[in-house]
């Protein structure tokens, strides 16, 4: 700062100089650590995702999705306080970022936080209101700072605002159409009628408080696996019940992964399990409660895992740009990704993460969505194939004629019939059927309202085996019978 020269670039991006500012990867609040020995700076994007840098080597240490817009940090630089528009305030070491402390809440937005000059307090602002916080862990970090060097390890205290308001985090559908399942911000673990959209009842609970952030339906063998945010993860087989649909059967599972849990995901015959983490794929026996396998994930890129829609003996990691085909129960690649690759050209943007994949129930086609890598809410490409692409003969992933709807889809809802449902652009429900030889045209169903739209950065729709579509604000799902029927043409701009 003395010579006025400019000292680096940091970002969370690999390139920082390619991104403008008021996209949705600008950060929203930054702020240096308080303590000139630790040269820590902290970043709360638009988006919700935290980084912390070190500011003297230009270096990203740790990106986390905290759900974070504002960032401060303690006089004695020891903790970071961050909140969101939601009314959520987070405690957390500032050096890791591990959380010490969660206050939730469906409320106001959070203006400002500030710390007290003891460390002690923290106050935030929030509408009107100003509220004062003195969690007794902020006084146990003063005492381990004083008394010792190593480090402590403290389990994250969470508390509740408002418990009349709970934020739906997941929602799985049943095949029938007639029930679906959802999880909350509370952990807990519920089953809905789309009937009239009410809850049934509650069929199982996480540790309270800890977000249900995955969930998975076996239709074969009916059982749900779930997972939270402190990576627990729970499988129990349902029974049918004739006054609420269904009810819990039996607890199959409780465990614990050694990471954060990204996804779940039944084997089609619902025997096994994967537990996708950000340090490893876990494949785990359901009858043993044994792990049959595991695979490193490949940290380099975005991807998800779906089921292979002609082989029951194997899954298919999809990342933006390729295909691996692994078998189920070893773990171990039947068809790399070097055999299975996009044709040059088609991939738009490197930087684009795999945001859904979806396989149409007869099992012939595939759809795969991408995304930016932080901005899940908005579609950026989608591509359509034959399910024959993925097999042990195949050269490449040859692309059907569907490009050009890109343009048009924020968000792919699922597959109904031979039509894949979507959010266009401009709100509105939408229909293509992928059978037709020309991609020409789509079509429009009916309008979602303004005041419907998430503040979520992900979306969380549906569409049910019936045909009605599924749409989750905060704490209410909204379910809209017969709304396809409706149809009204729309010509496709083929430039």
């Amino acid at each position: 700062m003395e010579e006025n020269e400019l000292h680096g670039l940091i970002g969370r991006e690999r390139d920082p100089t390619a991104l403008a500012l008021g996209t949705n990867t600008s950060p929203s609040s930054l702020i240096f650590n308080t303590n000139k020995a630790i040269p820590l700076l902290a970043a709360a994007y638009e988006d919700g995702d935290l980084c912390l840098f070190d500011y003297e080597e230009l270096k990203l240490l740790k990106i986390l999705e905290a759900n974070a817009q504002i960032v401060a940090c303690s006089p004695d630089g020891l903790t970071l306080a961050t909140g969101n528009s939601a009314g959520m305030v987070q405690l957390m070491e500032s050096e890791t970022l591990q959380l010490l402390y969660q206050v939730n809440a469906i409320d106001y937005g959070i203006r400002y936080i500030a710390f007290s000059t003891d460390n002690l307090c923290f106050l935030d602002i929030r509408g009107t209101q100003c509220n004062v916080w003195e969690p007794q862990v902020l006084s146990g970090l003063a005492i381990r700072d004083e008394m010792s060097t190593d480090a402590a390890t403290f389990k994250p205290v969470i508390k509740g605002i408002s418990d009349s308001e709970l934020e739906i985090t997941r929602i799985v559908l049943e095949d029938t159409g007639d029930y679906f399942f959802i999880g909350r911000s509370d952990g807990t673990v519920c089953i809905y009628d789309t009937e009239d959209g009410m809850q049934r009842r509650i069929l199982y609970r996480h540790t309270y408080q800890i977000p249900v952030t995955s969930m998975d339906w076996g239709s074969r063998k009916n059982v749900i696996a779930t997972a939270d945010a402190a990576s627990r993860f729970i499988v129990c087989a349902l029974k049918r019940d004739n006054s609420t649909g269904w009810a819990l059967s039996a607890k199959l599972m409780d465990k614990h992964a050694n990471s954060a849990i990204l996804d779940v995901l039944f084997d089609p015959t619902n025997d096994l399990l994967l537990v996708s983490a950000s340090e490893l794929n876990t494949v785990w026996s359901i009858a043993k409660k044994t792990q049959m396998s595991s695979r490193e994930p490949d940290r380099n890129t975005s991807f998800t895992w779906m089921n292979h829609p002609l082989n029951e003996q194997h899954r298919i990691l999809v990342a933006p740009n390729a295909a691996t085909i692994v078998d189920w129960e070893s773990s171990s690649t039947v068809v790399p990704s070097d055999l299975l690759q996009l044709p040059e050209g088609a991939l738009l943007n490197p930087y684009q993460g795999v945001k859904n994949a979806i396989s149409f129930s007869d099992g012939h086609l595939v759809a795969v969505e991408l995304s930016e890598l932080y901005g899940e809410r908005s579609t950026t490409q989608m591509f359509v194939f034959k399910s024959e692409n993925f097999s042990s003969e195949a050269t490449g992933l040859a692309l059907l004629n569907h490009q050009t709807i890109r343009k048009e889809v924020m968000h792919l809802i699922g597959a109904y019939g031979s039509k894949l449902i979507f959010l266009n652009r401009s709100c509105w429900i939408c229909s293509i059927d992928v059978e037709q030889t020309e991609c020409n045209s789509y079509v429009r169903h009916f309008p979602i309202p303004s005041d419907w739209q998430s503040q979520q950065r992900v979306l969380k729709m549906g569409v049910t085996g019936k045909g009605d579509i599924l749409f989750v604000r905060m704490e209410e799902v909204a379910v809209i019978k017969h709304g396809l029927e409706f149809e009204e043409s729309v010509m496709l701009d083929s430039t």
